[in-house]
């Protein structure tokens, strides 16, 4: 499903808050099932493209960010 809804969210630029929200989750769901090389790797790649688009919130290798800071930034339109 995660490697699905990937797939749709490339290129345009306001796919990358889409993309971002998708490898979170799946870095939640990664995570539950112990594949803690893969959440890391979607983690690491969530945030990034999360600073990309709000560079103004980089805070730093302290950065703890939550599901609430990736929905607060895909577009209304796509809940």
């Amino acid at each position: 499903m995660f490697t699905t809804a990937l797939q749709y969210f490339t290129g345009a630029k306001y796919y990358k808050a889409e993309r971002a929200r998708t490898l979170f989750k799946q870095s939640e769901f990664l995570s539950s099932i112990d594949d803690l090389d893969g959440a890391a790797k979607a983690r690491s790649e969530a945030e990034d493209l999360y600073f990309e688009i709000c560079p103004e919130q980089f805070w730093g290798d302290d950065a703890t960010l939550t599901a609430e800071d990736f929905d607060d930034i895909v577009m209304i339109m796509s809940r």
